[in-house]
């Protein structure tokens, strides 16, 4: 006998119902590159990514499986839906396992894969689900795993390499008690399924040597196709040469009662019981589209691409086809966001923590406005690249968009207007005769001026005046570096209310500049002469009482006194202390911040490279929420961007995996009390959220009594929100009945008094 790693799975795993996050969350994800597909009863379900849909075929309705139903929002790599059993198995590059009930909605996390520290994790990646009775055959990167479906529990685990050894098994196939396994680079290995002692690797037997992209049992006969684009099929003692060749690497193949579905990059391939092709899909819109999936449905062919997501194809012509997608952004790597009201922009351009572009990007951008997506092409933006952020002209308007290597655009009713460059703007590029402009970040200013950041030469903060003149500022006083470094490179901006212009940068520390009637300051803080954690100054934010809160790679850092920063050659960032666990703290110590945002409550929302999202009280002395990838929807913990909509209280975060939003509390707040509403009302029995009253004015004392006068709740307002838990006091909840609201804005020159309804 071989020797071999006595490594079995147990019947421990996780097992939760999907937590239900559709109160205050909405996933904003991608769906048109897609992994996969799975025929269900009378639908098929989809993988894009790291979320799932599923088109009813008799209904055309299309449904979303998201982080917000449970999903873990990792990188899927396979899926198989059990018509027996009524599961989806979801299959991820990490080794875990999701199963999903479309009857309940619940999710099932097995962890086993991905924990078991004996595999390494760059050999985890689940490749297939195969389904043989109440057995699922599971082809991972390391071997073979029995689960079974009906009990939910895992079987034996088969290593079947060279001496019982790790290997990558792309996929497998059952016929009558025969299991074929297709694998890279050890051939395609046979076992017989009555053997009770198949963990012994011996009894694996390779039938033909090589590499094995895909095996699959058709009309009786196990099929196979090779790494050499060539397909082979099992004569019941060997395999033999099927006459069918291809040029284009393989992706996906499936196979039904009555089709076999080949799909390769640029082709799919659809042969019938004869073994011939009977439709076939070539040169699809001159080659512009990458298939990742196809498969046979009854009379329709669908395919998965990598760019317009699933494509419907009636067969046996298989010429114009549907697209099915659902709503969604261009991508799920959205890179900077910008909230207006109702509305969202997002980009997708991508630099290095050095701020290096390249390679460049070439993607477009996408505007969600009053929940509908509109997605742009790049071929609509001029070839401008690396678009990097995202700012919206409180005059007109008008949307400005930067690039990080063509210059700056300007967008009107959603199309392009004008992208400025050095050929016809003060912007200028990094070298002479060429386009190499470095901007980032924009900001408008109390006069209608848009402030730019012109990264890596000596005149970088230039602004567009409202007349239409460009003017340039040296920071020469400031950085005494050769301009043409990396990472002599600007980050995001944000000017005071006094003209002040604070600006981050990649390694000269936070930089000062007011115009100051005609004289320039300039003057920047640094990790040397300014208290910094770091000279690396991603994120800056001026709260409501003008203090600056900074973001670098390594913590958090707040400038009290910002009116005196030109003035005070003394004048320092400071660090926040909090009480840990009875032990004095540095608040956010060591996190790289991605960014920072103030709320209408005076909230601060900080976005982290690796460790999801923070909500700060005012004073930063209180973590009022904390959103990572294990107690929310987020899919990753990798913040890129956040941005709120101040109209309606709705945080959105961009991440490296998908768009999410959370509806917070804090809105800005109104002018007077005449638009205040109060939701839900009546509040019903099944109800079990928090009572929301909306648009208030700043301070205003909100009072809650019963029918009687008896108060149970008085609070005042930072914002335009408050929540009301209905609990008396935060103690017993209250009775049915009607209450009064009463409230009053700061000066007492306004009431209003409204009514809630409570139903128990």
């Amino acid at each position: 006998m071989s020797k071999f790693i006595p490594f079995l799975f147990f019947v421990v795993f996780t097992a939760a119902p999907a937590q239900n996050f559709s109160d205050r969350w909405l996933g904003h994800f991608s769906y048109l590159n897609i992994s996969d597909t799975s025929e269900g009863e009378n639908e098929i379900y989809v993988s894009a990514e790291n979320a799932v849909f599923s088109y009813n075929l008799l209904t055309n309705e299309i449904k979303t499986i998201t982080t917000i139903d449970g999903l873990e929002g990792e990188i899927i790599s396979t899926m198989h839906f059990s018509k027996a059993f009524n599961k989806l198995l979801i299959g991820y590059t990490n080794g875990l396992i999701e199963i999903f009930d479309p009857a309940t909605r619940d999710v099932l996390k097995v962890v086993d894969i991905l924990n078991k520290q004996v595999i390494p994790p760059n050999q985890k990646r689940v490749n297939h689900f195969n389904e043989s009775g109440n057995i699922i055959y599971v082809a991972c990167q390391f071997g073979i795993v029995e689960y079974n479906i009906e009990r939910l529990e895992f079987g034996d685990t088969f290593f079947i390499g060279a001496g019982g050894g790790l290997i990558n098994v792309t996929q497998t196939a059952v016929l009558g008690n025969q299991i074929f396994a297709a694998t890279i680079g050890q051939g395609i290995k046979f076992a017989d399924l009555t053997d009770p002692n198949l963990i012994d690797s011996t009894k694996w037997i390779t039938r033909i040597p090589g590499t094995w992209n895909g095996i699959v049992a058709f009309n009786n006969t196990i099929y196979a196709i090779r790494s050499n684009r060539q397909l082979w099929r099992y004569n019941g003692t060997a395999f033999v040469n099927a006459g069918f060749v291809h040029t284009l690497t393989l992706n996906d193949l499936k196979a039904n009662d009555q089709f076999m579905t080949i799909t390769t990059t640029r082709d799919v391939f659809v042969l019938n019981n004869g073994g011939t092709v009977q439709s076939q899909i070539s040169n699809f819109e001159n080659n512009s589209l990458t298939f990742k999936a196809g498969q046979v449905i009854g009379n329709s062919l669908f395919v998965g691409s990598a760019e317009k997501g699933l494509l419907k194809f009636d067969l046996p012509n298989v010429t114009a086809p549907e697209f099915i997608i659902p709503d969604g952004p261009i991508r799920n790597d959205s890179f900077a966001i910008r909230a207006a009201p109702e509305e969202l922009w997002v980009v997708f351009g991508q630099y290095t923590t050095f701020f290096n572009p390249f390679p460049l990007d070439s993607r477009g951008i996408s505007h969600l406005q009053k929940g509908e997506w509109l997605n742009i092409p790049f071929s609509e933006l001029r070839n401008a690249r690396d678009l990097s952020s995202i700012n919206i002209s409180p005059i007109d308007g008008k949307v400005y968009i930067s690039s990080f290597h063509d210059g700056l655009l300007v967008l009107e009713d959603n199309q392009v207007v004008e992208l400025f460059n050095n050929t016809n703007s003060g912007l200028e590029s990094l070298l002479p005769n060429t386009v190499d402009i470095r901007i980032h970040d924009t900001k408008f200013d109390n006069n209608g001026d848009l402030w730019v950041t012109n990264s890596r030469i000596e005149n970088a903060i230039k602004v567009l005046r409202s007349n239409g003149q460009w003017q340039s500022f040296s920071v020469r006083d400031v950085i005494s570096e050769p301009f043409l470094q990396t990472e002599l490179a600007f980050a995001k901006m944000v000017i005071g209310r006094d003209g002040t212009k604070w600006i981050g940068s990649i390694s000269n520390g936070l930089i000062g500049f007011n115009e100051n009637n005609g004289t320039p300051q300039i003057k920047k803080l640094t990790e040397e002469e300014g208290n910094l954690p770091n000279n690396s100054v991603q994120a800056v934010a001026l709260d409501n009482r003008n203090q600056l809160w900074i973001g670098t790679r390594k913590g958090l850092r707040v400038l009290f006194n910002t009116g005196g920063f030109f003035t005070d050659s003394n004048v320092k960032a400071e660090e926040i202390i909090i009480l840990e666990n009875g032990a004095a703290q540095e608040l956010l110590f060591e996190q790289f911040i991605t960014d920072i945002e103030v709320d209408g409550s005076n909230n601060k929302w900080i976005g982290t490279v690796d460790s999801g999202v923070f909500l700060l009280s005012p004073d930063g002395q209180r973590t009022l929420q904390r959103f990572t990838q294990d107690n929310s929807p987020l899919p990753s913990n990798v913040i890129n961007d956040i941005s709120i909509d101040e109209q309606t209280g709705r945080v959105y975060f961009a991440t490296q995996r998908g768009l999410m939003s959370f509806l917070g509390v804090a809105t800005s707040p109104k002018d007077d009390l005449n638009e205040v509403i109060v939701f839900p009302n009546p509040v019903k029995p099944d109800f079990n959220g928090n009572l929301t009253i909306r648009n208030l004015t700043r301070r205003a004392r909100v009072k809650i009594t019963d029918i009687s006068g008896n108060l149970v709740f008085e609070t005042i307002a930072q914002g335009g929100t408050i929540e009301w838990n209905l609990r008396a006091f935060g103690k017993y909840k209250v009775a049915s009945g009607v209450y009064m609201i009463i409230i009053t804005n700061d000066d007492g020159s306004q009431t209003k008094v409204t009514k809630v309804m409570i139903i128990r």
